[in-house]
């Protein structure tokens, strides 16, 4: 079994708005140098820690086993629907399924002799455990961790840095208009429905994309979907020199658990590298002038992630959108109407979103005017592409 000693190194996956972060993680699931729970199921890990880290160890065992029963068979779990995690193999009738023995025992022989369990050896533990419990094999002896963190989230970055202070953060990054409008799709299919759900996503969307931690700066790279949809080998062997990673044919198959992965329930029903997700526009919530707008105002992200380039008219553009922002976007103007009532708490409710709004619509404007200099550079492709030979 592997040395819980030897696993230091761990890449983080995270996302800007709906831009393939599942896609990336589960390009590495067969790698034989790599440790990996399959979906966002383990995200909120440290929390989960906060709660528990005082229990006896089989106690900790037993209660993360329960806690995460989707991983070992408990298809209850909304999360595992969600993300593809239920409909995986070829036929789409297969399932994520560790052996909850297996696991348990696996995580008492890691851990039982350790003076103190600590957070970073039992995460350890969690990872070299799963891959026992689903039998396949890692034959590196000091493997890759890859661990979705899913939202950019600053404290539970803070407690991964604690844990491992050389960890990379690959954050998968799409047309920002786009990768908004799709995360306002995603909600809507979740039937998450509130009268702040247009104004709540814009705000992600606006306030995402920069290095927010120092400790982080070199470490951190951003992974254009578009790029790794048309040129995939180019862009994951990238990913493996920055990692310095071996270089696997399995990087080019995406799957969880071994078994071939379709996309999650919201995604069109597609199978790894594609032309369908990069070429929707959801104009049902996202009309040109949107568009237009969020180009004006993330001029940075833009600019950065080479879906614009520098122009001329750039601050004149800024100054003259300032009055348009004072309007509601599609997205926004659909919450208002799915939700609609006649009820003062609606009113009310109906002013603070239009307000949220424009508190995000407006900050964005005023940092667009800075040089920002901490947005998430991309990684760049090595120089020869394989996918092109």
């Amino acid at each position: 079994m592997i040395d819980i000693n030897r696993t230091t190194k761990v890449l983080a996956i995270i996302h800007y708005g709906r831009s393939g972060s599942l896609l990336v993680q589960s390009l590495f699931d067969s790698h034989p140098a790599v440790l990996m729970t399959p979906g966002t199921l383990l995200s909120y890990f440290f929390d989960f820690w906060e709660l528990n880290k005082n229990r006896p160890l089989e106690e900790l065992i037993e209660t993360f086993v329960e806690r995460y029963s989707g991983f070992f068979g408990n298809y209850d779990d909304p999360v595992l629907e969600r993300e593809g995690l239920t409909r995986l193999g070829e036929e789409r009738a297969e399932h994520i399924a560790a052996d909850p023995k297996i696991f348990s025992s696996a995580m008492v022989d890691l851990l039982a002799y350790r003076v103190g369990v600590s957070r970073h050896d039992f995460f350890c533990a969690i990872h070299i455990a799963y891959v026992e419990a689903t039998g396949r094999r890692v034959d590196e002896p000091s493997p890759w961790i890859v661990y979705h963190v899913h939202s950019p989230n600053p404290e539970r970055i803070a407690r991964l840095l604690e844990d491992f202070p050389e960890v990379l953060l690959l954050q998968t990054v799409r047309n920002p208009a786009i990768a908004t409008a799709s995360s306002f799709r995603f909600m809507t299919s979740l039937d998450r429905w509130s009268v702040g759900l247009g104004a709540e996503v814009l705000y992600y969307g606006l306030s995402g994309g920069t290095i927010f931690n120092a400790k982080l700066e070199g470490r951190w790279k951003a992974l254009r979907l578009e790029d790794l949809q048309k040129f995939p080998r180019q862009y994951l062997e990238a990913v493996c020199e920055w990692m310095g990673l071996a270089w696997s044919d399995t990087l080019l198959e995406s799957s969880f658990d071994g078994r071939a992965w379709w996309s999650g329930v919201s995604s069109p029903l597609v199978r790894g590298f594609n032309n369908v997700t990069t070429t929707q526009n959801y104009s049902e919530f996202l009309s040109n002038f949107d568009e237009f707008r969020l180009r004006v105002v993330l001029d940075h992200l833009y600019r950065t992630w080479e879906y614009s380039e520098r122009s001329r008219q750039r601050l004149l553009l800024r100054f003259a959108i300032l009055p348009f922002l004072l309007l509601p976007t599609r997205m926004e103007w659909v919450s208002y109407r799915k939700t609609a009532s006649f009820s003062l708490r609606h009113v009310w409710r109906l002013r603070r979103a239009y307000i949220r709004g424009r508190k995000a619509f407006f900050l964005a404007w005023r940092l667009a005017g800075q040089n920002r200099e901490n947005v998430v550079p991309l990684l760049r492709p090595l120089t020869e592409s394989s996918d092109k030979n």
